[in-house]
């Protein structure tokens, strides 16, 4: 356990990946070594805040699709290295979302709960 995260280690024919498993989210993700990272709350009440850290000032982009697929929201951001953090202060209505981010060549996903 690593901030209340586990990892699970596995060597297969392209070498060592790590991932872990959120029980709530269901989303695995691989961990490399990247110049970014971001975090985005699992619950959250009629807006989104989206938690980085970055290495690099750089341009990217943030979408946001509901449950069924659909893109409600998409933003071109300059994400600057002073800055920590940004809202998305949609009138998003009460459901599941799926955030993703991209920035330098690289896309992460999250999923939070929109609850009103």
């Amino acid at each position: 356990d690593f901030a209340g995260e586990r990892y699970y280690f596995s060597d297969n024919s392209n070498g060592l990946f790590i991932s872990s498993f959120d029980p709530t989210a269901g989303i695995n993700r691989d961990y490399e070594r990247k110049n970014f990272s971001f975090h985005i709350s699992e619950f959250s009440r009629g807006k989104i805040v989206v938690d980085y850290h970055i290495e690099n000032t750089d341009f990217g982009k943030v979408s946001v699709f509901d449950i069924t697929g659909r893109k409600v929201y998409h933003k071109d951001l300059y994400f600057r290295i002073a800055d920590s953090h940004f809202e998305l202060r949609e009138n998003f209505a009460s459901g599941i979302y799926f955030v993703f981010i991209e920035f330098g060549g690289k896309t992460e996903i999250a999923k939070t709960n929109i609850v009103k």
